[in-house]
């Protein structure tokens, strides 16, 4: 199967579930400034979770570049990884309703953490596959950080009770990927160049 299909299969599931997290913005109690600054932490976590959905989805549409065809076993990782996103718009209403409690916290970044692992999952099967040098790109190292500052946020949530170390993990955890990956558009430049 061509890869447009999966490409526009989870196209379609994100647009989905950011159209979800935007129906559950409600309109302030009132029509003040004041009114619209009590519904910050919705708006905090829905930008978190809307930046987060957009950098795996513009890596994802930058990784399908490098093979022409998906296989089964692609199409599973793909489906496990927007499985894990399908829980965003939940984690993100949760969180933003108690964003000084635990257990929401906690959630969001496992939720997060379980997406960067089916992605990297996503990834190391097509960077496999497409005989691009794991070893010596970048992509390995972001993987690597992403998932650690995910883990380090939630060992902190833990053991200093301090919840709010889980979104911003779960923002940082992200950082490197918000450039695709550079060594991806030399390899997919050099080996299929635009004519």
């Amino acid at each position: 199967m061509k890869t447009d299909r999966m490409s526009a299969f989870t196209d379609g599931i994100v647009a989905i579930l950011i159209t979800i997290m935007v129906l559950n913005l409600k309109i302030p109690a009132g029509p003040n400034w004041s009114d619209l600054f009590k519904s910050r932490d919705v708006f905090i976590t829905y930008l978190a979770s809307f930046i987060i959905l957009a950098i795996f989805w513009n890596n994802h549409h930058h990784l399908l570049h490098l093979i022409k065809f998906v296989t089964g076993k692609d199409l599973w990782w793909n489906i496990l990884l927007l499985f894990f996103m399908s829980f965003i718009p939940f984690s993100t209403e949760w969180i933003a309703h108690y964003i000084d409690k635990s257990t929401p916290e906690i959630f969001y970044a496992l939720n997060i953490l379980l997406v960067d692992v089916a992605y990297n999952l996503l990834s190391y099967n097509i960077l496999k596959k497409s005989n691009f040098k794991i070893k010596e790109s970048k992509w390995m190292w972001k993987g690597v950080f992403s998932m650690a500052a995910l883990v380090v946020g939630i060992a902190g949530a833990f053991l200093f009770d301090i919840p709010q170390l889980c979104l911003i993990s779960s923002i940082i955890s992200l950082i490197p990927w918000a450039v695709p990956d550079q060594q991806i558009e030399k390899y997919i430049n050099s080996n299929h160049p635009l004519t």
